[in-house]
C-alpha cells in the first residue's frame, strides 16, 4: 500500500517548520519573567499578575511543552502585542512575519475583550508579505464567529461587482410585476447574511442553489416562493440582496487586498488560504495540540501535488542554504575575478555580469536541490498512481477539479501547458533574444544572440556607425487562432504565451510554405528599457509620397517573453531557414 497523502503534507508543511512565534496578551514574556517592566500602550508598567497565566500556568505550559518538545524543539518565542496598538508599530513587528508558525490569539485587547482588531490586522500584514506563513489562531470565544470575523476582515471591499445595468434592470422589474408583500424586505434581510455571501464569494456559480433551495440557500428559496416571485427574477433578486449584505459589512472588510484564494468552514475544521499565507482556528479549551490543528486543516485544504512539489523545493533549498553557499564560494580564485570585473566594469557591464552570476548560482541551487525533491515527486505518484487511464483522470480531477476526460478542458490544459513551458514572465532591463514586442501594426521577437544584445558589448564598429542605437534583428510573428490547438502543434512553428485569461498563440511564418520575414531595427539608448519595459526603435521604411526610405521611429513595449532555451532554438532554425540551399533545384 503506498504512502497516505498526508505523509507528504507533513514533509512539504509541518516539517520545515523550525520557528515558532506566540503572540497572546495572557502570556508570559521575557521581560516579565526577569522582573523587568513592560509598558502598555499608555506608558505604564505592565503587571503580570493581572494576567492569566498567573491563576493557571499549566494551560500555558501545555501549549509551550509541545513546542519544546523532545522530538523536536522549536525556537520559541513569546509577545504579548502590548505595543501592537496602531499600523505602524504592527509592521515594526518584523518577527511576526519571518516565523515559521505563529500562533495568534484571537483577542489581543485586555480593556475589550470583543475587540479582535489587533489579530486581524497582524493576520492582514503577514498576507502581504512575501513570505508564505503558517497561521494558528488560538481562542476562548466560539470558532464560528472567530471565522466569520476573520473572513470579513480578510476579503476586500467590493469582492464582488455591482449588478450590470441589465441585471438592475430585471430586480427592478421584479418589484414591479409583483405584488411584494410587506415583511418581503426585512424577511429577505433575514434570509440573506454571511453563510450565504461567504458561498457566493467562494463561487458565484453557488447563487444557483436558490433555484433547487439547497444547502445555504433553502431560506430564500421559501421566501421567493411564497412572494410568488418569477423565476426568471430569482437569481437577479438573490445577487442584489448578497450585495446589500456586502454593502452593509464594508467597514468590516479590508481597504487592502489580502488576496484570499479559498475557504472552509466544515464544522470542527475552519481554514483560510491566500497565495501568501494559510489561517486554520484552535478553540483553547479542546486542548487539542496546536500542530494537529493545523494538520486536519492542511489535510482538509488537500494541497495540489505541484504545490506540495513547490514547497518542498523552497523547504529544501531554505534547509541547505548555507552549505549551497560555501560550495558556491569555495573556489576563491574565480570569486576574486568575478569582484575584479564589478569594480572595474562600467554601470552597464556591472548588471550583465551580475545577471548572469545570478543565474548561475540559481542553476546550481536547484542542481543540489533537484535529487530530493525527484524522490519526494517519485514518492507522491507513486501513492497517487491508478492502473487504467481513466482512474488517474479521476484522481488529477479529484485534485485539480479539471476533467482531462472533456475535451474543451484537455484543450484548454494543453494551451496552458504550452505556454506554460514557453513562454517566461517578462523580465530584464534592455532588449534581449526572446523579447515579443508590437511596432508597425506587427508582433515581433528579438532573434538576435544575446552576447550581441547586451549595450556594454555593442561593437566600437557599430557605435560608431550607429551612435548609441542597438542594432538587432526581430522576426515577424503572426497571430493565430486560440480557440483549439494547431493541429500540427510539434512542428516547431508554434509559441504560446499566456495573455490575461487566455492563451495567445503566434505563428513564426505566415503559412506552411512561407519564409520567416526578418527586419532590422535600431533600438535608442542602446537597447535599455525606459518606464519599465517601454523603448523606442526606428526603422528603414518608404516614404510614399517621395518614394525614398527614411527611418521611422516606434514606440515599443515588450509584452512576452519566450524561455531562454526556445529562444535559442528559435535563433539557430532561423539561421538554417535563412541558408535557403538549393534555390536552382528543379521540382516541387
Amino acid at each position: 500500500m503506498g504512502e497516505s497523502f498526508q505523509n507528504f503534507i507533513e514533509e512539504a508543511f509541518i516539517d520545515p517548520i523550525r520557528s515558532v512565534v506566540i503572540v497572546d496578551d495572557d502570556y508570559p514574556t521575557i521581560e516579565e519573567v526577569l522582573g523587568a517592566d513592560q509598558k502598555n500602550e499608555g506608558g505604564g508598567a505592565v503587571d503580570s499578575r493581572e494576567k492569566e497565566w498567573v491563576k493557571n500556568p499549566q494551560q500555558v505550559m501545555d501549549v509551550v511543552s509541545e513546542f519544546r518538545s523532545r522530538e523536536k524543539k522549536y525556537i520559541l518565542d513569546i509577545h504579548d502585542a502590548q505595543n501592537l496598538t496602531d499600523d505602524e508599530e504592527v509592521d515594526g513587528a518584523a518577527h511576526l512575519h519571518q516565523t515559521d508558525l505563529l500562533v495568534l490569539d484571537y483577542q489581543l485587547n485586555p480593556d475589550n475583550m470583543d475587540d479582535h482588531t489587533r489579530s486581524l490586522r497582524i493576520a492582514r500584514k503577514l498576507f502581504a508579505s512575501d513570505h508564505f506563513n503558517l497561521i494558528i489562531v488560538n481562542t476562548n470565544k466560539d470558532l464560528d464567529e472567530v471565522f466569520e470575523s476573520f473572513l470579513i476582515g480578510l476579503l476586500e471591499r467590493d469582492r464582488l461587482p455591482a449588478l450590470t445595468e441589465e441585471a438592475a434592470k430585471k430586480v427592478e422589474n421584479a418589484y414591479e410585476d409583483t405584488e411584494i408583500p410587506d415583511n418581503f424586505a426585512d424577511d429577505l434581510d433575514k434570509a440573506v447574511g454571511f453563510r450565504q455571501y461567504a458561498s457566493v464569494v467562494e463561487n458565484c456559480k453557488n447563487l444557483g442553489r436558490v433555484m433547487s433551495g439547497t444547502a445555504e440557500f433553502s431560506a430564500l428559496n421559501r421566501l421567493f416562493l411564497d412572494a410568488k416571485l418569477h423565476k426568471k427574477y430569482w437569481l437577479f433578486m438573490a445577487m442584489s440582496a448578497v450585495l446589500s449584505y456586502q454593502k452593509k459589512i464594508a467597514e468590516q472588510l479590508s481597504q487592502e487586498n489580502c488576496r484570499v484564494s479559498s475557504f472552509r468552514d466544515s464544522g470542527e475544521v475552519k481554514w483560510i488560504r491566500s497565495d501568501r499565507g494559510f489561517i486554520t482556528f484552535s478553540s483553547k479549551q479542546d486542548k487539542r495540540p496546536l500542530l494537529d490543528t493545523l494538520r486536519a486543516a492542511l489535510a482538509d485544504w488537500k494541497p495540489r501535488p505541484s504545490r506540495l512539489l513547490l514547497a518542498k523545493m523552497s523547504a529544501d533549498i531554505e534547509n541547505q542554504g548555507v552549505e549551497m553557499q560555501d560550495r558556491a564560494l569555495a573556489d576563491n580564485h574565480s570569486s576574486a575575478l568575478w569582484f575584479k570585473e564589478l569594480l572595474l566594469s562600467s554601470e552597464e557591464n556591472r548588471k550583465s555580469t551580475i545577471d548572469r552570476t545570478v543565474r548561475r548560482h540559481i542553476e546550481s541551487m536547484i542542481t543540489e536541490v533537484l535529487p530530493g525533491v525527484r524522490s519526494f515527486a517519485e514518492r507522491l505518484v507513486e501513492s497517487q498512481k491508478k492502473e487504467d487511464e481513466a482512474d488517474n483522470i479521476s484522481v488529477v480531477k479529484e485534485y485539480y477539479q479539471v476533467d482531462l476526460g472533456n475535451a474543451e478542458q484537455l484543450k484548454k490544459a494543453q494551451l496552458l501547458h504550452n505556454a506554460l513551458v514557453c513562454s517566461d514572465d517578462v523580465g530584464g532591463w534592455h532588449i534581449q533574444t526572446g523579447h515579443i514586442f508590437d511596432a508597425a501594426g506587427d508582433t515581433w521577437i528579438c532573434v538576435s544572440p544575446l552576447c550581441d544584445t547586451v549595450p556594454a558589448q555593442i561593437s566600437k564598429n557599430n557605435l560608431s556607425l550607429h551612435g548609441s542605437r542597438l542594432r538587432f534583428t526581430a522576426l515577424k510573428l503572426h497571430k493565430r487562432r486560440t480557440d483549439k490547438l494547431p493541429k500540427n502543434v510539434q512542428s516547431n512553428r508554434y509559441l504560446f504565451f499566456n495573455s490575461g485569461s487566455r492563451v495567445s498563440v503566434f505563428e513564426i511564418v505566415s503559412g506552411p510554405d512561407a519564409m520567416p520575414e526578418t527586419e532590422v531595427f535600431y533600438a535608442d539608448n542602446k537597447g535599455v528599457f525606459h518606464d519599465d519595459l517601454k523603448f523606442t526603435v526606428s526603422r528603414s521604411e518608404l516614404d510614399q509620397d517621395t518614394d525614398a526610405f527614411r527611418m521611422i521611429s516606434h514606440q515599443c513595449e515588450v509584452r512576452y517573453q519566450l524561455r531562454y532555451e526556445y529562444a535559442q532554438n528559435l535563433v539557430q532554425r532561423l539561421g538554417g531557414a535563412v541558408t535557403r540551399i538549393g534555390l536552382d533545384f528543379a521540382g516541387d
